[in-house]
Protein backbone atom coordinates (compact mmCIF):
# COMPACT_ATOMS: atom_id res chain seq x y z
CA UNK A 1 0.00 0.00 0.00
CA UNK A 2 0.96 3.73 -0.40
CA UNK A 3 0.15 7.33 0.58
CA UNK A 4 0.78 10.22 -1.07
CA UNK A 5 2.99 13.48 0.74
CA UNK A 6 1.18 14.37 3.38
CA UNK A 7 2.39 18.42 2.76
CA UNK A 8 3.00 20.48 5.51
CA UNK A 9 2.00 24.06 3.89
CA UNK A 10 5.32 26.37 3.12
CA UNK A 11 3.25 29.20 1.00
CA UNK A 12 3.84 31.34 -1.34
CA UNK A 13 7.05 33.63 -0.34
CA UNK A 14 4.89 36.88 -1.93
CA UNK A 15 2.75 36.36 1.02
CA UNK A 16 5.39 36.35 3.71
CA UNK A 17 7.22 38.96 5.56
CA UNK A 18 10.83 38.66 6.02
CA UNK A 19 11.67 40.77 9.49
CA UNK A 20 15.69 40.29 9.40
CA UNK A 21 17.13 42.78 7.53
CA UNK A 22 20.10 40.54 7.07
CA UNK A 23 17.95 38.91 4.30
CA UNK A 24 17.54 40.14 0.79
CA UNK A 25 16.05 38.77 -2.04
CA UNK A 26 18.35 38.74 -5.54
CA UNK A 27 16.88 40.32 -9.03
CA UNK A 28 16.45 37.16 -10.63
CA UNK A 29 14.68 35.20 -6.88
CA UNK A 30 12.31 38.47 -6.73
CA UNK A 31 11.07 38.10 -10.86
CA UNK A 32 10.02 34.63 -9.51
CA UNK A 33 8.82 34.90 -6.29
CA UNK A 34 5.41 34.95 -7.63
CA UNK A 35 3.21 31.84 -8.66
CA UNK A 36 2.32 33.48 -11.56
CA UNK A 37 6.34 33.62 -12.32
CA UNK A 38 7.11 30.27 -11.32
CA UNK A 39 3.96 28.90 -13.70
CA UNK A 40 5.39 30.69 -16.54
CA UNK A 41 8.83 29.41 -15.89
CA UNK A 42 7.82 25.47 -15.52
CA UNK A 43 5.95 25.73 -18.99
CA UNK A 44 9.10 27.43 -21.07
CA UNK A 45 10.59 24.99 -19.66
CA UNK A 46 9.03 21.66 -19.81
CA UNK A 47 6.97 23.14 -22.91
CA UNK A 48 3.79 22.78 -20.70
CA UNK A 49 0.90 24.61 -20.75
CA UNK A 50 -0.62 24.34 -16.76
CA UNK A 51 -2.47 27.53 -16.44
CA UNK A 52 -3.83 27.07 -12.90
CA UNK A 53 -1.77 28.72 -10.60
CA UNK A 54 -2.95 27.26 -7.39
CA UNK A 55 -1.07 24.29 -8.85
CA UNK A 56 1.84 26.02 -7.64
CA UNK A 57 3.35 25.46 -4.17
CA UNK A 58 6.60 27.58 -3.39
CA UNK A 59 9.01 25.16 -1.87
CA UNK A 60 12.16 27.51 -1.26
CA UNK A 61 14.21 26.46 1.44
CA UNK A 62 14.88 29.07 4.28
CA UNK A 63 17.13 28.80 7.26
CA UNK A 64 14.45 29.07 10.13
CA UNK A 65 16.65 31.27 12.38
CA UNK A 66 18.42 34.10 10.09
CA UNK A 67 15.67 33.46 6.99
CA UNK A 68 18.21 33.68 4.78
CA UNK A 69 17.48 31.73 1.39
CA UNK A 70 19.16 28.45 1.00
CA UNK A 71 18.24 27.97 -2.58
CA UNK A 72 17.27 30.15 -5.48
CA UNK A 73 13.83 28.56 -5.87
CA UNK A 74 12.02 25.48 -5.74
CA UNK A 75 8.80 24.87 -6.65
CA UNK A 76 6.09 21.88 -6.73
CA UNK A 77 3.43 21.44 -9.94
CA UNK A 78 0.95 19.76 -7.66
CA UNK A 79 -0.65 18.11 -10.26
CA UNK A 80 2.16 17.23 -12.64
CA UNK A 81 3.74 15.70 -9.25
CA UNK A 82 6.98 17.30 -10.21
CA UNK A 83 8.91 19.47 -7.52
CA UNK A 84 11.53 21.89 -9.78
CA UNK A 85 14.33 23.21 -7.78
CA UNK A 86 16.63 25.92 -9.57
CA UNK A 87 19.39 28.15 -9.08
CA UNK A 88 20.68 31.24 -10.95
CA UNK A 89 24.83 31.33 -11.17
CA UNK A 90 27.05 33.80 -12.10
CA UNK A 91 30.00 31.68 -11.63
CA UNK A 92 29.97 27.86 -12.32
CA UNK A 93 30.04 25.92 -9.69
CA UNK A 94 30.83 21.95 -10.34
CA UNK A 95 29.69 20.83 -7.23
CA UNK A 96 25.70 21.62 -7.60
CA UNK A 97 24.90 17.94 -8.49
CA UNK A 98 25.78 17.64 -4.30
CA UNK A 99 24.50 20.18 -3.38
CA UNK A 100 20.79 19.56 -5.48
CA UNK A 101 21.23 16.44 -3.62
CA UNK A 102 21.16 18.69 0.18
CA UNK A 103 18.87 20.51 -1.19
CA UNK A 104 15.93 18.10 -1.95
CA UNK A 105 16.81 15.97 0.99
CA UNK A 106 15.53 18.69 3.50
CA UNK A 107 12.88 19.73 0.63
CA UNK A 108 10.80 16.73 0.81
CA UNK A 109 11.42 16.32 5.02
CA UNK A 110 9.67 20.04 5.17
CA UNK A 111 6.63 18.53 2.84
CA UNK A 112 6.56 15.51 4.99
CA UNK A 113 4.62 14.96 8.42
CA UNK A 114 6.77 14.41 11.32
CA UNK A 115 8.37 10.89 11.54
CA UNK A 116 6.29 9.96 8.38
CA UNK A 117 9.55 7.97 7.06
CA UNK A 118 8.92 5.58 10.24
CA UNK A 119 5.34 4.28 9.00
CA UNK A 120 5.35 1.52 7.33
CA UNK A 121 3.34 2.53 3.87
CA UNK A 122 5.42 3.75 1.44
CA UNK A 123 5.35 7.78 0.85
CA UNK A 124 4.89 8.62 -3.08
CA UNK A 125 7.30 11.45 -3.79
CA UNK A 126 7.15 14.17 -6.41
CA UNK A 127 9.45 13.65 -9.07
CA UNK A 128 12.55 15.92 -8.73
CA UNK A 129 14.12 18.60 -12.07
CA UNK A 130 17.44 20.25 -11.26
CA UNK A 131 18.03 23.46 -13.38
CA UNK A 132 20.44 25.83 -13.13
CA UNK A 133 20.88 29.33 -15.12
CA UNK A 134 24.17 30.40 -16.23
CA UNK A 135 24.88 34.26 -17.17
CA UNK A 136 28.28 34.80 -15.92
CA UNK A 137 30.62 35.96 -18.39
CA UNK A 138 32.82 32.72 -19.25
CA UNK A 139 32.11 31.40 -22.81
CA UNK A 140 29.92 28.74 -22.21
CA UNK A 141 27.43 26.53 -24.93
CA UNK A 142 24.07 27.01 -24.49
CA UNK A 143 23.01 24.03 -22.81
CA UNK A 144 24.58 20.97 -20.74
CA UNK A 145 24.39 18.78 -18.12
CA UNK A 146 26.14 18.15 -14.63
CA UNK A 147 25.98 14.50 -12.98
CA UNK A 148 26.75 13.75 -9.12
CA UNK A 149 28.50 10.57 -10.43
CA UNK A 150 31.00 12.49 -12.12
CA UNK A 151 32.07 13.03 -8.29
CA UNK A 152 32.46 9.57 -7.58
CA UNK A 153 35.45 7.35 -7.97
CA UNK A 154 36.04 5.48 -11.13
CA UNK A 155 35.56 1.91 -11.44
CA UNK A 156 33.08 1.93 -8.58
CA UNK A 157 29.40 0.47 -8.88
CA UNK A 158 27.48 3.93 -8.73
CA UNK A 159 24.21 2.96 -6.96
CA UNK A 160 22.89 6.96 -7.27
CA UNK A 161 22.98 9.13 -9.52
CA UNK A 162 21.65 13.37 -10.19
CA UNK A 163 21.29 15.46 -13.27
CA UNK A 164 21.55 18.87 -13.24
CA UNK A 165 20.47 20.58 -16.50
CA UNK A 166 22.25 23.85 -16.96
CA UNK A 167 20.85 26.46 -19.44
CA UNK A 168 22.95 29.74 -20.34
CA UNK A 169 20.72 32.66 -20.22
CA UNK A 170 23.32 35.46 -21.89
CA UNK A 171 21.47 36.97 -23.68
CA UNK A 172 21.47 35.68 -27.61
CA UNK A 173 21.47 32.52 -26.25
CA UNK A 174 18.41 29.56 -25.91
CA UNK A 175 16.01 32.07 -27.49
CA UNK A 176 13.59 29.20 -27.97
CA UNK A 177 13.55 29.11 -23.63
CA UNK A 178 13.60 32.97 -23.41
CA UNK A 179 10.97 33.32 -25.95
CA UNK A 180 8.52 31.42 -23.81
CA UNK A 181 9.16 33.69 -20.70
CA UNK A 182 9.05 37.41 -20.83
CA UNK A 183 10.21 37.38 -17.25
CA UNK A 184 13.50 35.47 -17.73
CA UNK A 185 14.68 37.04 -21.60
CA UNK A 186 13.46 40.71 -19.62
CA UNK A 187 15.84 39.61 -17.18
CA UNK A 188 18.54 38.82 -19.95
CA UNK A 189 18.41 41.41 -21.58
CA UNK A 190 18.47 43.52 -18.72
CA UNK A 191 21.67 42.04 -17.57
CA UNK A 192 23.16 42.32 -20.83
CA UNK A 193 22.80 46.14 -20.97
CA UNK A 194 24.32 46.49 -17.63
CA UNK A 195 27.68 44.69 -19.02
CA UNK A 196 27.66 46.33 -21.69
CA UNK A 197 27.42 49.68 -20.39
CA UNK A 198 30.38 48.53 -17.82
CA UNK A 199 32.51 47.43 -21.02
CA UNK A 200 32.48 51.23 -22.02
CA UNK A 201 33.48 52.50 -19.54
CA UNK A 202 30.35 53.32 -17.22
CA UNK A 203 30.75 52.66 -13.34
CA UNK A 204 28.00 49.85 -12.05
CA UNK A 205 25.98 51.99 -10.08
CA UNK A 206 25.70 53.99 -13.06
CA UNK A 207 25.05 51.09 -15.49
CA UNK A 208 22.49 49.85 -13.85
CA UNK A 209 20.32 53.37 -13.63
CA UNK A 210 20.91 53.79 -17.18
CA UNK A 211 19.67 50.15 -17.88
CA UNK A 212 16.55 50.60 -15.55
CA UNK A 213 15.68 53.64 -17.34
CA UNK A 214 16.19 52.16 -20.97
CA UNK A 215 14.25 48.55 -20.06
CA UNK A 216 11.13 50.71 -18.84
CA UNK A 217 11.23 53.21 -21.65
CA UNK A 218 11.71 49.76 -23.99
CA UNK A 219 8.84 47.75 -21.61
CA UNK A 220 10.94 45.57 -20.89
CA UNK A 221 10.16 44.44 -16.99
CA UNK A 222 8.61 47.88 -16.31
CA UNK A 223 6.38 46.99 -13.65
CA UNK A 224 9.25 45.33 -11.45
CA UNK A 225 11.77 47.58 -12.68
CA UNK A 226 9.43 50.97 -11.79
CA UNK A 227 8.60 49.41 -8.39
CA UNK A 228 11.98 48.30 -7.22
CA UNK A 229 14.02 51.37 -7.86
CA UNK A 230 17.37 52.26 -6.96
CA UNK A 231 17.12 48.98 -4.33
CA UNK A 232 17.75 46.95 -7.77
CA UNK A 233 21.68 48.02 -7.24
CA UNK A 234 21.24 46.34 -4.17
CA UNK A 235 19.48 43.10 -5.41
CA UNK A 236 22.03 43.00 -8.40
CA UNK A 237 25.20 42.82 -6.50
CA UNK A 238 23.67 39.87 -3.67
CA UNK A 239 23.46 37.83 -7.04
CA UNK A 240 27.14 38.82 -8.73
CA UNK A 241 30.31 38.87 -7.61
CA UNK A 242 30.46 42.56 -8.34
CA UNK A 243 33.99 43.41 -8.00
CA UNK A 244 35.00 40.12 -10.32
CA UNK A 245 32.50 40.82 -12.61
CA UNK A 246 33.14 44.39 -13.35
CA UNK A 247 36.83 43.23 -13.33
CA UNK A 248 35.93 40.37 -16.00
CA UNK A 249 34.12 43.21 -18.41
CA UNK A 250 36.68 46.06 -17.79
CA UNK A 251 39.18 43.06 -19.90
CA UNK A 252 37.02 42.20 -22.05
CA UNK A 253 36.70 45.77 -23.17
CA UNK A 254 40.22 46.32 -22.89
CA UNK A 255 41.33 43.71 -25.32
CA UNK A 256 38.75 44.78 -28.02
CA UNK A 257 40.98 48.35 -27.65
CA UNK A 258 37.64 49.70 -26.67
CA UNK A 259 38.55 50.83 -23.28
CA UNK A 260 42.22 52.60 -24.09
CA UNK A 261 40.32 54.15 -27.69
CA UNK A 262 37.77 56.22 -24.75
CA UNK A 263 40.69 57.00 -22.82
CA UNK A 264 42.66 58.28 -25.07
CA UNK A 265 39.75 59.54 -27.36
CA UNK A 266 41.11 57.82 -30.12
CA UNK A 267 37.97 57.30 -32.13
CA UNK A 268 39.67 54.74 -34.57
CA UNK A 269 40.23 52.57 -31.42
CA UNK A 270 36.85 53.24 -30.38
CA UNK A 271 35.35 52.30 -33.40
CA UNK A 272 37.56 48.95 -33.86
CA UNK A 273 36.24 48.31 -30.24
CA UNK A 274 33.02 48.33 -31.59
CA UNK A 275 32.94 46.50 -34.28
CA UNK A 276 34.70 43.68 -32.10
CA UNK A 277 31.77 43.71 -29.73
CA UNK A 278 29.54 43.69 -32.53
CA UNK A 279 31.07 40.69 -34.38
CA UNK A 280 31.61 39.06 -31.30
CA UNK A 281 27.61 39.41 -30.57
CA UNK A 282 26.31 38.51 -33.64
CA UNK A 283 28.81 35.29 -33.79
CA UNK A 284 27.65 34.24 -30.72
CA UNK A 285 23.93 33.99 -32.03
CA UNK A 286 22.85 37.72 -31.55
CA UNK A 287 20.59 38.98 -34.69
CA UNK A 288 21.07 41.90 -36.32
CA UNK A 289 18.16 43.42 -35.06
CA UNK A 290 19.12 42.98 -31.77
CA UNK A 291 22.29 44.30 -32.60
CA UNK A 292 20.68 47.29 -33.84
CA UNK A 293 18.67 47.58 -30.72
CA UNK A 294 20.77 46.84 -27.37
CA UNK A 295 24.49 47.85 -29.29
CA UNK A 296 23.05 50.81 -31.18
CA UNK A 297 24.79 49.43 -34.25
CA UNK A 298 24.52 51.59 -36.97
CA UNK A 299 23.80 50.14 -40.45
CA UNK A 300 27.51 50.86 -41.37
CA UNK A 301 28.48 48.74 -38.59
CA UNK A 302 26.24 45.98 -39.24
CA UNK A 303 27.91 45.77 -43.23
CA UNK A 304 31.60 46.08 -41.37
CA UNK A 305 30.88 43.55 -39.01
CA UNK A 306 29.15 41.07 -41.19
CA UNK A 307 31.46 41.51 -43.63
CA UNK A 308 34.56 40.66 -41.50
CA UNK A 309 32.92 37.54 -40.12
Amino acid sequence: MSENMNGVSVGNAADKTYANTKYKDTFFRYLFKEKAGMLELYNALFDDCVTDESEIEDCTIEDVFTRQMKNDLAFRVRKKRVIVLTEHQSTLNENMPLRFLMYLGRTYNQMMTTNAVYKERRIELDAPEFVVFYNGDRNQKEYWEMHLSDALPEGVEVNIDLKVKVYNINYGKNSKLLQQTKLLSGYSYFVDKIKYLCKNGSELKEAIDIAVRECIKEGVLTDQLTYLGSEVVGMFATEFNMDEAVKVWKEEAREEGLEEGIKEGRKEGQSEGRLGIIKDYLKNGGTVEQARKLLKATEEEIQKATKEM
